[in-house]
């Protein structure tokens, strides 16, 4: 009988673990998340952007994306030929075309269509002379259009800053609204009158002075005195005295106002016989004072004017350019100074660290290419611009 319970028991036993065996609980694989799901998990959808470039500049293309996923996006191009992106959604126009570009962090994409357009061709500024405020440049406008013959400008020169202020007249007639301030060489010897009115009348293209010297664009306020370039040895553009040159932006005359070649061209263009002309000594800077430009042997050429209308002219298409913007590489979690070692070169060569502006940004904690722009604006009124790659890795 023992034998056989033991028996029972074994078999009872077997039949016990079998059970728990073909009972054992199975789940299946978890499915995939949705591309879908995951963006709304990490807030990732495309924020206001805009859609054309054109060559040769760039836009910024934005997503919205929970602060701790930001690394997560990668940005690409469908064609970098037509326009490349970096690693901050910086889309450069390359050639005319169209293109996608793709933001994609994990699984989840978002595509932007864009268009690059022709290049805009953009006229060099030639002149250090500031601009009214746009209320004043519209009264100029309608004003220049006015039929009356009223001389649409008077000139006041000031000696407190060596400056010419060109006013136009306001609805009573009144020369009252400032539209052009120019940087000029003044009297050094109160040759000329202070608070008298003279008037411009005769007019020549190339003066020759008793001392033997030329000046350009000569406008004659009185029997003595005129508006004109700095002086030059010979008759043409390419024989400037350099040295009488740097004088602008100072009292160094016997009476005559020198200006740059560009802005003595613009009285002798604009203001006509009979206007108006003051000579103050009082701090008087309604627009902002302009500065001089500098000629020094670093320049490209010491015998002209940068500003002078010439075709010929060595400087009629420079621009302020850029040192220590080459590409770099930084160690991925380091740090990167966009500033260091960079100096702007302004038209005439001269060297600036101060009014460099920087448009762009470095995400040092996140792998990628980065693009950042440096832009200078120098005394003539010329923007240059230089695009530095930086490499995260």
């Amino acid at each position: 009988m023992k034998f056989m319970y033991r028996i029972t028991a074994f078999v009872l036993m077997l039949t016990i673990c079998a059970a728990f065996c073909g009972c054992a609980v199975r789940l299946d694989p978890a499915a995939p998340m949705s591309s879908a799901d995951e963006a709304s998990i990490m807030g990732f959808v495309k924020d206001k952007s805009p859609s054309e470039v054109r060559v040769g500049e760039y836009i910024r293309l934005k997503v919205r994306i929970k602060s701790d996923c930001e690394p997560y996006v990668q940005w690409y191009s469908s064609n970098p030929d037509v326009a490349t992106v970096d690693s901050n959604g910086r889309v450069d126009g390359i050639k005319e075309g169209e293109v996608t570009i793709t933001a994609k962090a994990k699984t989840a994409e978002l595509d932007f269509s864009v268009k690059v357009k022709e290049a805009k061709v953009q006229a060099l500024k030639d002149s250090t002379a500031l601009e009214g405020n746009d209320t004043n440049m519209e009264i100029l406008a309608k004003n220049l259009q006015n039929e009356n013959k009223k001389n649409p400008y008077a000139l006041l020169v000031n000696l407190m800053n060596n400056t010419i202020i060109a006013y136009t007249y306001d609805g009573d007639g009144d020369y009252n609204k400032a539209v052009r301030q120019m940087i000029c060489a003044t009297d050094a010897n109160n040759n000329v009158l202070k608070e008298y009115d003279y008037y411009i009348s005769t007019k020549e293209r190339w003066h020759k002075d008793e001392d033997g010297r030329y000046y350009q664009f000569a406008t004659s306020f009185s029997e003595e005195f005129r508006f004109c370039t700095a002086p030059y040895t010979e008759e043409g553009a390419a024989f400037l005295i350099a040295e009488e040159y740097n004088k602008i932006g100072t009292e160094c005359t016997k009476g005559d106002i020198w200006l740059s070649a560009a802005d003595a061209e613009w009285i002798y263009l604009n203001c006509g016989e009979g206007t108006r002309v003051k000579i103050y000594d009082k701090s008087l800077s309604p627009i902002g004072a302009p500065k001089p430009l500098k000629l020094t042997e670093n320049s490209l050429s010491m015998k002209w004017d940068p500003t002078d209308p010439s075709e010929k002219n060595p400087y009629k298409d420079k621009v302020p350019t850029f040192k220590g913007v080459d590409a770099v590489t930084v160690k991925l979690g380091g740090a990167f100074d966009s500033m260091n070692g960079v100096v702007a070169v302004d038209t005439c060569s001269a060297e600036s660290t101060s009014g460099i502006l920087v448009d762009g940004s470095v995400m040092c904690n996140k792998a990628g290419t980065y693009v950042i722009s440096y832009y200078y604006t120098d005394s003539l009124n010329r923007t240059g611009r230089a695009d530095r790659v930086v490499t995260v890795e």
